[in-house]
């Protein structure tokens, strides 16, 4: 996306999406252990703390996945919203906003934006 503007994308655009990422891998992990478990669990059925422990972590883990996948999400948002190019349907407005930023210097859209990427 950062070929599409002139301009490099947030920092945090970035951080949450390889954040995601690692949650991703994470659960994955979680997932294979526990599977691993469950086959195990048919062999020797006395090890009911050590398979809760594995169920336990898998859920933390897809808590946070769901938690990351959220931001991810939001990040991506406005990552579309800075490279989508800003069109007013008012000419007062285009001539007032300028050309210099790619939502204008003052517009509701910068601002949602910037709170969007503080929430990262």
């Amino acid at each position: 996306m950062e070929e599409l503007h002139s301009f490099p994308l947030h920092a945090n655009i970035s951080s949450a999406l390889d954040r995601h990422l690692e949650v991703i891998y994470i659960t994955q992990a979680r997932r294979k252990d526990e599977f691993i478990n469950a086959n195990s669990r048919q062999r020797q059925p006395a090890a009911f703390f050590r398979e809760d422990r594995e169920i336990l972590l898998l859920a933390s883990a897809v808590k946070h996945l769901c938690s990351s996948t959220r931001k991810a999400r939001i990040a991506l948002w406005c990552a579309l919203q800075m490279t989508l190019p800003k069109t007013n349907s008012y000419p007062e407005e285009r001539d007032k906003m300028g050309t210099c930023s790619p939502l204008g210097q003052d517009s509701p859209e910068q601002s949602s934006l910037e709170r969007a990427l503080n929430t990262l």
